[in-house]
């Protein structure tokens, strides 16, 4: 499956200082990058850096004021899906309202003779 992931962020900062942006898809086994950006401005020079966990990169920078970040990336994802085997369906009484969609409502009225 291709994803087009976008992110507009605006910030400002009233005293310079430290940030670091990680807003950029990761590549994984089973995530592909086919194309990715990040475009900054209003800051400091931009400083790349890995991620602690292997995957992906983080950048830092140093803003003071108004600064903007823009990432625009496009991934082709092939995940299998995963089965679990364990898993028991719950009955949909049983089922809290916040996990069933509004549109699934059944609104009934009670009529008094």
């Amino acid at each position: 499956m291709r994803l087009r992931v976008e992110a507009f962020l605006a910030y400002h900062m009233p005293v310079a200082a430290d940030v670091l942006l990680a807003v950029e898809a990761a590549p994984t086994a089973e995530q592909r990058l086919v194309e990715d950006r990040l475009v900054v401005n209003g800051v400091g020079p931009l400083q790349t850096v890995p991620d602690d966990d292997g995957i992906g990169r983080r950048t830092w920078t140093c803003a003071q004021g108004d600064f903007t970040a823009h990432y625009r990336g496009t991934l082709d994802v092939e995940r299998r899906p995963e089965v679990s085997l364990t898993a028991i369906a719950a009955a949909r009484a049983k089922l809290p309202a916040a996990v069933i969609p509004r549109e699934q409502w059944v609104v009934v009225e009670r009529v008094e003779d």
